[in-house]
Formats: structure tokens, sequence, C-alpha cells
């Protein structure tokens, strides 16, 4: 028995358990099958054959706002899309170089398609996969302190997805340290392990993006100090987080994250993932191609499955335009910022400074980090 409003008895646990069946018979259920019925009926008949938003009345002019909105920059699709391509062909040249040295005979194309296919890259167990990802991340736990003299306290974890949720998501997923819980977590989704490649789905670059020094990092940076608003604490721009994640894989080449040369490859692919977004996405929404035509585009580059590339297709198109922009567009803009930085300050430069510059002021619009960042400022005298 339990006191304190709790339930005290059989007979109790029976009758709430009734009232909750009738609530869903009557209630949840009838809504859910007329929602249904509306979706199936007069919205799918209204529902137009093409994807993106150009088709639509009005459609360009509002993908230009999503394009501004989601990069947190003056730029236009065109500007957008014809830097997906220049960066592509850029990550095509590291991809080849790798190629090179590993004696691998054939073009960029014939190795992308070697590393999509090849047995020894897919996983073989579920532990295999969460197994991976803990030992990148302990050594990320090591490099920390070099890169980053404001480390945040709250820790964080890997955990797989919960079974229930593995069918309905493609990937996993960061959960934020709650009050009832002072963990961050990634939930990956470990279904259909031997089916996943583990240079895109286990690999060093997903840590380093989801975890440290990632989203976890850079959400508890923020949520760790005291010295801002809360309202800064609780903004959210979409460039400055998914561009730093980005950034944090990036910079695992220079803490010495990535051990060979597949290792560097999951990096590149995963950051040829999310540039050849800025072309599809662009594409779709704004050049009005056909879906067959950016399949085709992702299977070129992408080390994707076809329900994956479709997955993200819907995404592109009919979900959330444009916000896949945010990705590569904020880590371009962070690396031209750092370089900034670099320049000005000479032998001066110190990453760790200038990281926690970076993290300390809580998420900004691009526009305003260039225009307001400390060490572009020069010295009063």
């Amino acid at each position: 028995m339990r006191e304190g409003g709790a339930l005290q008895s059989d007979q109790d646990i029976e009758l709430f358990q009734k009232k909750v069946a009738d609530i869903i018979d009557l209630r949840i259920n009838p809504a859910l099958k007329k929602m249904m019925e509306f979706i199936k009926g007069k919205y799918l008949g209204a529902a137009r054959e093409v994807m993106g938003l150009g088709h639509y009345p009005g459609g360009k002019e509002y993908y230009e706002f999503l394009v501004k909105y989601y990069t947190s920059l003056p730029f236009s699709p065109e500007k957008v899309h014809w830097i997906g391509l220049r960066e592509i062909e850029n990550l095509k040249k590291e991809l080849d170089e790798i190629r090179i040295q590993l004696k691998f005979y054939g073009d960029v194309e014939s190795f992308i398609g070697f590393l999509k296919t090849d047995p020894q890259f897919f996983l073989k167990s579920r532990e295999e996969m969460g197994n991976r990802m803990t030992v990148f991340l302990e050594e990320v736990k090591k490099q920390l302190p070099l890169y980053f003299s404001k480390i945040p306290k709250a820790p964080c974890l890997l955990k797989p997805l919960d079974p229930l949720l593995e069918k309905s998501m493609t990937y996993g997923y960061y959960q934020n340290p709650t009050g009832a819980d002072p963990i961050g977590y990634y939930y990956y989704n470990a279904s259909d392990y031997e089916k996943k490649n583990r240079l895109f789905n286990a690999s060093a670059a997903l840590i380093l993006h989801e975890l440290l020094p990632g989203h976890h990092f850079q959400v508890m940076s923020v949520m760790e100090n005291t010295n801002l608003s809360s309202d800064l604490r609780e903004f959210y721009i979409p460039a400055y987080s998914e561009g730093w994640a980005e950034y944090a894989s990036w910079v695992g080449r220079e803490m010495g994250i990535y051990k060979d040369p597949y290792e560097e490859c999951g990096r590149i692919l995963q950051d040829l993932f999310v540039t050849v977004r800025l072309v599809v996405d662009t594409g779709l929404n704004y050049y009005l191609w056909t879906p067959e035509k950016a399949r085709d585009f992702m299977r070129k580059y992408l080390i994707l499955s076809d329900g994956e590339i479709l997955s993200e297709i819907s995404r592109y198109s009919s979900d959330i335009p444009g916000q896949a922009l945010s990705y590569k567009i904020g880590l371009l803009k962070i690396l031209e910022l750092r370089e900034n930085v670099e320049k000005k300050l000479g032998s001066e430069f110190d990453i760790r400074q200038f990281h926690d510059e970076f993290l300390g002021r809580g998420e900004l619009p691009l526009s305003v980090l260039f225009e307001t960042f400390p060490l572009l400022k020069d010295k009063k005298k």
C-alpha cells in the first residue's frame, strides 16, 4: 500500500486502469481515426504530386527567408547552392588524398562505393556499435583540457535507443540533462546494425558532433554559465549550434582522435553529408529539382542507404526546408572566424582562449558573432 494520494489497493488499480481504457476507447481513438480519415481523404486529395516549396505560390520567397533564418546570414539560395558544389569538390580532393595513401586503384566515386559496400565497414553487433563510440568518447575526454580551459561539469554518456523508437527514427539524438537526470545522453539507434556502416553510424566524427566537444559540451557551457541572462541561456540559433557541432568534428583532427585513414574518411563522409544538403535542399526548394534528381545526386556522394536518402529528401522538401543548411554554413563561418582571429593575433593566438570566447556569450546569430567577437577587437591603448 502507498500513501499520499497514490493507489491504495488492487481494486483502486483496476478502477484506474478501466478509466484510462475508457478514455482511450471513447475519446483518443475516435479522434485519431477522424484525423487519419482527413489525412487520407481531403488532405491527400489536395496535396500536390511535386515536392519542394518553390512549387507553391510565394514558395521561393518564403524559402529565401528560411535560408537567411537558418544561416543567420544575408545569404541567397543561389549562393548556398554554389557553396555546396564548391565544397563537395574540396572534400572529394581530401578523399582522393586518402585513396592514394591507401593505394586504392580507381577514382573518388569508386572509392566512395568501396567505403559504402565493403563488408569490413559494417557492424557485427549492437554491442560493437556502443563499444566503438565509447572508446572514442573516452579518448576525447583526455584531450579536452588541451583545447578548452572551461569544461562543463555535467557528464555525458551513450545509451541505446528504446526499441519502441528504433523503427520510427533513422538515426539517434542528443538529450540534454534534466532536473530528473543530470546526465546528457546520446541515444544511438542500433536496430538493423548489420546494415549500418561504422564509418558513418558509429564514428569518431559522430561522437565529437553529438557529445564532446559538440552539442553536449556547447549546450552545457551555456547552461552552466551564470554570467549569462536566462534568455541567453535558452536562446537557440541553428547555424551557431549545428555549426559548432560540425566544427567539433573538424577539430577532432587537431585533437588526434582520428587514429587511422578510415576514421578520417568517416569525418569526411559526415562532412560530405552536410555539404550535399546545401545542394539538395536548395535544389528541391528553389531550383525545382525532382526527387529522382535529388536521390541520384545523393547516391553519387553519400554512403547512405536508399531508405535513408528518401527520409532525408522528405526532410528537406516537406518537413523542415532550410534547416539542413545550418550545419555546413555554420562550420564554414566558424572556420572563417578562427582564421581571422589567428591572423590578427599571430603567435599570441591561443586555441583555448578562442574556444572559451566562442562558447562564453551564448548562442548568437553568426552575423552578430563576427561583428562583436572580442578577439577581433583592437585593444584599448
